[in-house]
């Protein structure tokens, strides 16, 4: 017969063995959901004899397998942005799309999400889905300045960049920050004429757009 036990004192019975069932038979021991890792490290298995009126015979035992079977979920996160638990530094909507800069409460990176919204008059041409602004794959510590048509600019602390992401067309264009001069990047416009974007590291973090070869402009 086949005993199990977590503790090492109490053992409960999962069934018998016989000489030609101990080739295959398997065995489930039972757990809940409150069943730990640290419970199943635990786990001992013991094989007693039982008397029969034949002769009990003997056995080698050569070893005896345990599987654990576990489903993982597929999100161990919250959805985002979460209105509810997230930080919210800064919530921008122009036109048709809507913008936000949050603190992920997940992973505490400073990330960029953007969604359509349609208007009485105008349908978006983005998705009303929230999306992530993440094209390199890795940590994100973004701080959203402004939107422009389609083009959100927004500044990278981990790389030291500015970037332009057109969320239409799915490109970036980005320069690195310098802090001694204005860093700028060129854009186009969904009218498809090219625009620079200057941003300035002094105190007021200042930022403004103008057509290339231009006069700048506040926006």
């Amino acid at each position: 017969e086949v005993f199990y036990t977590f503790d090492g004192v109490t053992w409960l019975p999962l069934g018998e063995l016989n000489e030609i069932s101990m080739k295959y038979r398997t065995f489930e021991i039972p757990v809940t959901a409150s069943t730990s890792w640290s419970d199943m490290s635990q786990l001992q298995i013991k094989i007693q004899a039982t008397k029969h009126l034949d002769e009990t015979p003997t056995i080698y035992l050569d070893g005896i397998r345990v599987e654990v079977l576990y489903d993982t979920p597929t999100s161990l996160t919250h959805a985002h942005p979460d209105f509810a638990r997230d930080t919210f530094l800064k919530d921008i909507t122009k036109n048709t799309i809507h913008v936000v800069n949050i603190i992920n409460n997940d992973t505490a990176s400073k990330e960029i999400w953007y969604r359509g919204e349609d208007t009485p008059t105008t349908k978006s041409s983005v998705s009303d889905m929230w999306q992530k602004i993440d094209f390199d794959n890795h940590e994100t510590a973004y701080t959203l300045l402004t939107i422009y048509d389609s083009t959100i600019f927004f500044t990278d602390t981990i790389k030291n960049m500015l970037w332009a992401y057109d969320i239409s067309k799915g490109v970036h264009t980005g320069a690195p920050l310098t802090k001694e001069a204005t860093t700028s990047v060129l854009f186009l416009t969904d009218t498809g004429e090219e625009w620079v974007f200057d941003y300035s590291l002094d105190k007021e973090k200042s930022f403004a757009l103008a057509r290339k070869s231009e006069s700048l402009e506040k926006p």
